[in-house]
């Protein structure tokens, strides 16, 4: 089965934010790896400049699609009000 991955970075307003991930995301290997890997990957890349950064999958009771992932990455390790 073929995932579609989908990234939303929290605050959405941060474009710095949204390129630096995507780049660390690109930055990742080519060949399929386990989705925890690669959240632990993603953190090591981007955790000297975003030390309280998180990544979280959305819960599959929020998907409409079993055949999509999305992950949410928080700058501030959670939404800010």
């Amino acid at each position: 089965m073929d995932l579609k991955f989908r990234i939303v970075t929290v605050p959405r307003d941060d474009a710095e934010f949204e390129r630096d991930v995507s780049a660390a995301l690109r930055a990742l290997p080519e060949d399929e790896i386990p989705p925890a890997e690669a959240v632990t990957r993603l953190v090591a890349l981007l955790g000297p400049r975003y030390p309280r950064m998180q990544v979280s999958e959305q819960n599959s009771l929020a998907t409409f699609s079993a055949d999509s992932v999305t992950w949410y990455v928080y700058r501030e390790g959670r939404v800010s009000a």
